[in-house]
């Protein structure tokens, strides 16, 4: 945000832009020609980006169209504006806000004007029509400092991801119907498609990981070494948070904080491979020396929300074609821990799980092939000749 001056014949004039957080826009307000007015309202525009970001919230619009009832964006915004008044303070609470308005993005133009009284499952199939065609997005990156920008295509959602948006769809209108803001969910049954065959590309190989370390800027290699020698979640939940007071070079561990999926643990210490702890050593070094002492994971000494863009880059460098998502590190964690045949419980509480359930849905094929492993692990029978029984043996004394 800032202020901006336009000189004219007679005065100046002055206006506060800044980018809205959830419109996706920039907002321009007028002052005329009072400078400490414009100033007054930067200060405070500040503020409230960094502190009270709900406040910019979009509020319900009401007119004469009202004797129809409340649009799906009525109460899309009034359940947004609930959720971020119980949920203000709490950990990741404005980026999980954010996350959500970026999943509503691509569904309000769809079914946002239609009166609730109005809408059909005929709408939300709609809505899974129009996800599931590839579309263009646009992505920015810093290539030698210098901002870019560029349009990708990608292919249309997964049906998990579609499943997603449907269901914060679904989750308003049954909060709606809890507040009698609407008699009833209209369209409480919909469920839409079930989950396709899992699409999820493999985790990375001890080839493909090195690839990556080797092509990887700091910031991405600190992120691999960990999330590799960790099995941590990769985002802004565990890994992306951990600062070098979570790191004990006399034990060689680190604490990682426990992601809110799992209440019971707050926090799990994990030892670390000396080559880990070396490379540690390493960057400490080197972070003291521009005195930084907050987050291992940084970019010019500042926290990151995302690896996505650096991540497909390094890729890239890497020589790697096939997709590979930086969630897959902890996914190579778990695949390589099970293929050695290490105990399940442990693997399951160093990865932050509340229990094995997790591993033994979602790593099911490695679980099959350590079921031949234990097998073949075992003492084999001397067996005999298969056509002599007892009797045989009798006679033979």
């Amino acid at each position: 945000m800032a202020i901006k001056r336009q000189k004219g014949k007679k005065e100046t004039l002055y206006h506060v832009y800044y980018r809205h957080p959830y419109l996706d826009k920039t907002v321009y307000e007028p002052f005329g020609h009072d400078e400490d007015a414009a100033k007054k309202r930067n200060a405070e525009v500040k503020y409230l980006l960094k502190y009270d970001r709900e406040s910019f919230l979009p509020e319900r619009q009401v007119d004469d169209t009202e004797k129809t009832g409340p649009t799906v964006d009525d109460i899309l915004l009034m359940y947004l504006q609930d959720v971020a008044a119980r949920k203000k303070g709490q950990d990741l609470a404005k980026e999980n806000m954010e996350t959500t308005l970026s999943h509503l993005k691509f569904v309000r133009p769809i079914i946002g004007h239609i009166p609730v009284s109005e809408l059909t499952k005929a709408h939300l199939r709609e809505v899974v029509a129009e996800l599931r065609k590839p579309h263009v997005i646009d992505m920015t990156y810093t290539p030698n400092g210098k901002t870019k920008k560029v349009k990708r295509k990608v292919k249309g959602n997964s049906q998990t991801t579609i499943n997603r948006k449907v269901s914060i769809v679904q989750s308003a209108l049954n909060w709606a119907e809890e507040q009698e803001l609407i008699e009833e969910n209209p369209v409480f049954r919909f469920s839409g498609a079930k989950r396709g065959p899992n699409n999820k590309p493999a985790p990375p190989t001890v080839e493909e990981a090195n690839l990556i370390v080797a092509a990887a800027s700091d910031h991405v290699r600190r992120a691999v070494v960990l999330g590799v020698g960790t099995g941590a979640r990769m985002g802004r939940s565990e890994l992306l948070k951990a600062t070098w007071a979570d790191v004990s070079f006399e034990r060689n561990c680190i604490r990682i904080s426990s992601a809110e999926k799992n209440k019971n643990i707050t926090y799990r210490d994990i030892q670390l491979k000396p080559n880990v702890m070396d490379a540690l050593r390493y960057w400490r070094k080197k972070d003291a020396d521009i005195g930084h002492v907050g987050h291992i994971i940084h970019w010019n000494e500042k926290p990151i929300k995302s690896l996505k863009t650096a991540w497909w880059r390094t890729l890239e460098r890497a020589g790697i074609t096939r997709r590979i998502r930086p969630y897959d590190c902890r996914h190579h964690f778990v695949t390589e821990a099970l293929r050695k045949g290490c105990d399940l419980k442990a693997i399951s509480t160093i990865a932050g799980h509340a229990d094995p359930t997790m591993i033994l849905k979602h790593y099911q094929e490695v679980v099959e092939e350590t079921k031949a492993a234990v097998i073949n692990s075992t003492s084999e029978l001397e067996l005999p000749d298969l056509d002599t029984g007892p009797q045989y043996l009798a006679k033979a004394k």
